[in-house]
């Protein structure tokens, strides 16, 4: 089964995610406890392909072996530690089960024991892409080998509470009572994170508003705009809202918050998010690449600006592993030249003294720091507001936010936050400690 999900992976370019869920709609007759192993063996795969691969990549048995199932059986092997016998209980051919195997299957589970023990390339070990080598070791230097294990991990599902509907005690409570087991999150003054794999989205603190379920990073990413009531606010990039639904909140449904995307597709998830979060302050507009329709009416009309630019994704491989192989140099190269711009073109509409905070889930220097650094270059009426001074967690010399699985239990992020000149900015702990007592 998890044979042919792999293979509409490898053709496809929809996510993985939906791929396996349209999968198991077409086929009901998968229980849950055969829906849950699939699934992660899928993931696994998907995760730690660069290391399958190597396994299989010097067995030849010409054309009387499937590549994808000997995919399949190196990950049940080094990955889940099956033995010989499991596989002939397994590989049965009877009912759903995989055909049995062939003699070259038998041939290939004896020499993947011996392939094991082989040392692996770095890049392989790791399960990156070997051409990222130069960008992933000038980010993590000595570090690089325990971030991308981290990397090759399940992500923990963290949920940011809705302050216009609840309190986190509440929404606490609300979880116990469903049966879920969950605390505070380390950071983020409004997370929750869960220790259930359980299904969230049918609760009923979900879907009263309650909660949306946001990575620790992103809930950070949105607390450090620093919006407040009666603020006009731009979320230049937002995709299907999140940001746009904790800003808001932050808001308290005062002032004003535009959420600009080129996707009309993206922004009409927006729509009933908005409405079973309770928010009145957001409007959704679709906008030309180019920012030609609405930018030049907006010049210098926004408090904040919140660019979460496209980026490589780098920092979400946990949830997306299937993009790192998808990702390509010209990709790369493609949007570093297309974040460069989205952030110059943004500079104009941030009125004097207001602030613009350019953020992506990359842990790549070239979709973060370097974009910062070109950007001032050329825009010398914005400054860098240090994330010490406007976040009590922070480290003392943080300039900028980067976190990462390994580091922060998060997703890979980086934020920036830039004032621009003509008013002396007002600094402020915007970001306490949340309250460990909760």
């Amino acid at each position: 089964m998890s044979m042919d999900i792999l293979r509409a992976v490898q053709v496809s370019k929809r996510p993985a995610d939906r791929l396996v869920d349209q999968w198991f709609r077409d086929r009901r007759f998968a229980g849950s406890g055969d829906r849950r192993f699939i699934s992660e063996l899928v993931y696994q795969i998907l995760r730690r392909q660069a290391e399958l691969r190597w396994l299989v990549n010097d067995f030849d048995a010409g054309e009387d072996v499937d590549n994808t199932r000997l995919l399949v059986m190196a990950a049940l092997v080094h990955l889940q530690d099956w033995k010989e016998e499991d596989f002939y209980q397994s590989f049965s051919g009877t009912g759903h089960n995989p055909a049995p195997l062939n003699e070259a299957e038998q041939q290939f589970l004896v020499q993947l024991e011996l392939r094991r023990h082989e040392t692996m390339p770095d890049h392989i070990r790791g399960n990156y892409p070997e051409w990222l080598s130069d960008h992933l070791k000038r980010r993590f230097a000595d570090d690089l080998g325990v971030e991308m294990a981290a990397m090759n991990e399940r992500a923990a599902v963290d949920l940011r509470v809705n302050t216009l509907k609840t309190t986190r005690d509440e929404a606490l409570a609300a979880l116990a009572d469903e049966g879920f087991t969950a605390e505070v999150s380390t950071m983020s003054a409004l997370g929750i994170r869960l220790h259930d794999r359980k299904r969230i989205t049918g609760t009923g603190l979900f879907v009263s508003g309650g909660v949306e379920v946001q990575d620790e990073a992103a809930q950070l990413c949105a607390a450090l705009v620093d919006a407040g009531p009666g603020q006009k606010v731009l979320d230049a990039c937002a995709g299907a809202g999140g940001k746009a639904l904790a800003l808001a909140a932050a808001m308290n449904n005062e002032g004003h918050i535009e959420a600009w995307d080129v996707d009309d597709r993206r922004l009409d998830r927006l729509l009933p998010r908005l409405t079973r979060a309770g928010v009145k302050n957001v409007s959704a507009r679709k906008v030309r690449a180019d920012g030609s329709d609405l930018y030049p009416d907006y010049q210098g009309a926004f408090d904040r600006v919140l660019i979460d630019a496209p980026c490589s994704g780098t920092g979400t491989w946990r949830r997306n592993p299937e993009t790192k192989w998808r990702l390509t140099k010209e990709t790369l190269d493609h949007n570093v030249a297309r974040q460069a711009k989205i952030l110059n073109r943004a500079a104009d509409l941030v009125k004097p003294g207001g602030r613009l905070i350019y953020a992506t889930c990359s842990v790549l220097d070239c979709e973060g720091a370097d974009q910062i650094n070109a950007f001032l270059s050329l825009q010398p009426d914005f400054t860098v507001l240090p994330v010490s001074e406007l976040w009590a967690d922070a480290d003392a010399s943080s300039e900028y936010l980067r976190l990462s699985p390994h580091s922060n239990d998060t997703d890979g992020f980086f934020v920036a936050v830039l004032a621009r000149a003509d008013q002396e900015p007002h600094l402020e702990h915007i970001m306490p400690p949340p309250d460990q007592d909760e």
